[in-house]
């Protein structure tokens, strides 16, 4: 499809742009607007990334989240094994743009290198 052609040269090219020393990335969600028939374009994304850059994801932060997310999360979970699961994170309210994400992301002190 298309738009998974398009992320997956997205990715290729910012790993092609990273320093030698940063081996993962951070993704970060923004689901202002957020509305379930977007799940399938969420799990491919995801999917793009774990399939074709395995080791690369090292966040996922969901930014933004509507109120109702959690009984979301409750349907996309499943589809995601206990590695992917334990590099999501939901930011605070207060942490709302990219930016903000960033700093956010910083403050946890993540893994950088592969294992």
């Amino acid at each position: 499809e298309e738009s998974e052609r398009h992320l997956a040269y997205h990715i290729h090219h910012l790993i092609r742009r990273m320093p030698r020393n940063v081996s993962r990335i951070a993704v970060v969600f923004d689901m202002e607007g957020f509305e379930t028939w977007m799940l399938p374009y969420i799990h491919r994304c995801v999917n793009i990334l774990r399939l074709h850059y395995p080791g690369r994801a090292g966040a996922m932060c969901f930014i933004n989240c509507p109120s109702y997310f959690t009984a979301v999360w409750k349907v996309i979970s499943p589809w995601l094994d206990d590695e992917i699961r334990s590099k999501v994170f939901f930011a605070p309210k207060t942490v709302n743009d990219i930016e903000k994400s960033i700093m956010y992301l910083n403050k946890m002190n993540l893994k950088t290198s592969l294992m």
